[in-house]
């Protein structure tokens, strides 16, 4: 995706990257199920990020998307124009929080988030909003209307992988306490999806609800950095602390 990404300053895209940050929790969510599935469901899943460089700051969409708890990292989809050390193609990463201004899923049925896409698209006309989609590639749909992942309850994923899990955990106990390439165990990764039921499942086998990242998370620190107050509950229940 070589064309620039624009970002005005009004109160509209404002607004907008508000409810992106409010919502990214979704999207992590969505995502810890994306790269579990053998066929993926979105051909396009990424977060729009801002860069600085000497003064200068520059939003583009950042794909392949991993997330710690405290940084984003990914390939960059867009070539800058202001920003002369980053290209197109490279490896990025920056701390999470007021860098986020967007994210998007999508493929060839909707587009969930996408806010300050369509807070732009809203003040196009009519014909101009249909060259940027055509050249997207993407259904956007209604400019007034923001689709998101599922927000209530549990991923419809995590209940049906339960069983599953169960299973996995009796027969390869180890796992509970490995670690993975950003120092996440999976008690740690699913408490930071707000997998509410699956986090349960890894306490019931014995996961440490106390256990350390590399960085030294404990699950419920990662869970309140998103703000999942289910697994927040349960996590304090087992007798988890920051």
């Amino acid at each position: 995706m070589t064309e620039p990404v624009f970002f005005g300053d009004d109160a509209d895209l404002a607004a907008a990257v508000d409810q992106a940050r409010s919502t990214f929790k979704l999207f992590w969510r969505e995502m810890s199920w994306e790269y579990r599935r053998v066929v993926p469901a979105f051909g396009l899943a990424c977060v729009k990020v801002a860069f600085e460089e000497d003064g200068v700051v520059e939003h583009m969409w950042v794909s392949e998307v991993e997330f710690d708890g405290d940084t984003l990292a990914g390939m960059l989809l867009n070539e800058p124009n202001q920003i002369a050390s980053l290209h197109e193609g490279d490896t990025v990463g920056a701390d999470f929080g007021p860098r986020v201004s967007d994210w998007m899923l999508a493929n060839d049925k909707q587009v969930l988030g996408a806010h300050t896409v369509h807070a732009m698209r809203k003040k196009m006309r009519p014909e101009e909003r249909a060259a940027h989609d055509a050249a997207w590639g993407l259904p956007f749909g209604d400019p007034e209307s923001v689709a998101l992942p599922p927000s209530g309850g549990d991923h419809p994923m995590a209940l049906s992988m339960l069983p599953a899990l169960e299973k996995f955990l009796k027969e390869n106990p180890g796992e509970l306490t490995a670690l993975d390439e950003n120092g996440l165990g999976m008690l740690h990764r699913e408490a930071l999806a707000g997998n509410s039921c699956v986090v349960a499942a890894l306490l019931a086998h014995g996961a440490q609800v106390n256990a350390r990242t590399e960085a030294g998370k404990t699950p419920l620190t990662l869970a309140r950095t998103l703000g999942w107050p289910r697994v927040e509950a349960t996590l304090a229940q087992a007798g988890g602390t920051d």
